[in-house]
């Protein structure tokens, strides 16, 4: 007889708060996952200074039934990433220092890359050169887009990640 069954490594470890366990395999299902058909909607944070991208983002991403923290600087990221499990990053590169503190879009992906490693990443900037292309790659960020940028480019990007979501693995029981 054959059987669908989803198999989920059980780690001794603690798990990353993005859900992964350091050799890189998921814990459990994380707060706010659902799926609908076969396409998984996505925990999403979103950094982004501009309160007017911010919010168009948001809710062009919500109206697709992803669950969306949006923040306005690094500060408020690093908490988010600290308090939550995240599938998919997007920053903006050029965030406002705060308390005189500059933190960059860089020091957001360094933070995220710490605590999740495999996270995918969307980065985003008004402009573009080969030092910024140079860091993209150091730092694995999974796309670059320059602003403005247009929801559906994110959306086609969130797409691609269903479909390279695994599988449920078919498999003979010999029990049954």
């Amino acid at each position: 007889m054959v059987l669908l069954a989803s198999v989920q490594l059980v780690s001794l470890a603690r798990p990353l708060p993005c859900g992964h366990t350091a050799a890189g395999g998921r814990v459990g299902k994380r707060a706010g996952e659902r799926t609908t058909g076969a396409r998984m909607r996505k925990r999403i944070l979103l950094v982004e200074d501009d309160q007017h991208s911010r919010n168009g983002l948001q809710v062009s991403l919500l109206a697709e039934g992803h669950g969306v923290e949006g923040v306005s600087d690094g500060w408020q990221a690093f908490r988010k990433i600290k308090e939550g499990i995240f599938d998919l990053a997007v920053v903006d590169l050029d965030l406002p220092s705060v308390l005189g503190v500059p933190v960059t879009g860089w020091d957001v992906v360094r933070i995220l890359r710490a605590y999740c490693p495999e996270i995918p990443i969307i980065m985003m900037s008004a402009q573009e050169d080969r030092g910024i292309q140079r860091l993209v790659k150091r730092f694995k960020v999974s796309t670059f887009l320059v602003k403005p940028i247009d929801p559906a480019s994110v959306k086609a990007f969130i797409r691609g990640l269903d479909q390279q979501a695994p599988k449920a693995t078919v498999v003979d029981c010999s029990v049954c």
